[in-house]
């Protein structure tokens, strides 16, 4: 029998736990389901998607520093089932998007935003047939 996967929860590190939260719970709409002070680390939650953050001294780096020119990959993709109207979510709450949604030849609706550590946020949407 095959083992089913269900969920992949990312753990990104920060410099500013308290700016990262407030970002994620001001701009991006998210709800911190757990926060440990002792151990400098909280998770936020937006429906079914979660994101981890832990506190590190070194600077943070997207990923997307060390590919070439041609990719543009994302630190964290998200799908969502509508990612025009959370275009227009945050950019009523002025969230630096790098790209809108842009329709891609693979059948989904790509856009991207960066958070407060520079990490690059990719919300998708699967194009209705």
């Amino acid at each position: 029998m095959a083992i089913e996967f269900s969920l992949a929860v990312p753990t990104l590190v920060t410099q500013d736990l308290e700016a990262t939260k407030t970002f994620y719970t001001k701009s991006l709409g998210f709800e911190v389901n757990y926060h440990d002070e002792a151990s400098q680390f909280f998770s936020v939650q937006r429906g079914e998607a979660f994101v981890h953050f832990g506190y590190a001294e070194v600077g943070v780096r997207s990923n997307r520093l060390i590919w070439g020119d041609g990719a543009k990959p994302a630190d964290i993709s998200f799908f969502v089932d509508d990612v025009r109207a959370l275009h227009q979510e945050y950019f009523e709450k002025d969230v630096e998007i790098l790209s809108p949604p842009t329709e891609r030849p693979y059948g989904i609706i790509e856009m991207d935003v960066v958070d407060t550590n520079g990490y690059v946020l990719r919300f998708n949407e699967a194009v209705k047939q």
